[in-house]
């Protein structure tokens, strides 16, 4: 009788660990905020912050996570420089990452946690109006970066296919340099990309 009852419980359980391993990628939508750390220029503006990555779990413990994403920023600034002069800026940044994260993964009954390491390929494009004492013109450039980041995040799964999120990021990035030639000389304008990004996410399993 004991045996029996044995086997009538344990095949649903082996079935259901069967079935939750044959999904072993994912597909993750990710929209928020960007918020820039960095002191050149000092004034950026919190941007938005849009992504799609997908990922593959080697176990329940670890996965690989591939993304593509869009963020942009803006800023003004003033200053002084020989020959313009007294100057003040204003432009914009526009930025696709590609970016590659390992993840350690810690899943519970209806979700997971996790964090993760990785890096990225920034690329930028800037568009900056300077007004100075000598001329105004218009700097349009764009330029490639690379930096790590990391992160942390919880799912909650809302089915056997599908969860929802939030994730913590925080990236750093080589300068990037946008330049222009005005009256013989060169005009460059130098930003930087470190700063924490926030999002709420939607997932899929398949």
């Amino acid at each position: 009788m004991f045996s029996l009852i044995f086997t009538f419980v344990s095949v649903p359980t082996i079935n259901s660990y069967a079935e939750n391993n044959e999904k072993q990628n994912y597909m993750t939508f990710k929209a928020g905020i960007y918020y820039p750390e960095s002191e050149e220029p000092e004034d950026f503006d919190t941007g938005f912050n849009g992504e799609i990555s997908i990922g593959h779990y080697f176990s329940p413990n670890v996965a690989l996570e591939f993304g593509i994403g869009y963020f942009d920023l803006e800023w003004s600034d003033i200053g002084y420089e020989w020959p313009l002069g007294n100057w003040s800026d204003k432009g914009e940044i526009t930025t696709i990452p590609l970016t590659a994260t390992l993840k350690g993964i810690v899943p519970f009954k209806r979700g997971e946690l996790y964090g993760g390491a990785g890096i990225g390929v920034y690329l930028v494009e800037g568009e900056v109006d300077v007004y100075s004492d000598l001329i105004d013109f218009k700097v349009d450039d764009d330029d490639v970066t690379f930096g790590p980041h990391v992160l942390i995040g919880l799912n909650i799964n809302i089915s056997q296919n599908a969860f929802v999120g939030l994730e913590g990021k925080y990236t750093w990035a080589e300068e990037a340099e946008f330049e222009e030639t005005v009256l013989g000389q060169k005009v460059e304008i130098v930003t930087e990309l470190d700063g924490l990004i926030w999002t709420f996410n939607v997932g899929f399993r398949f």
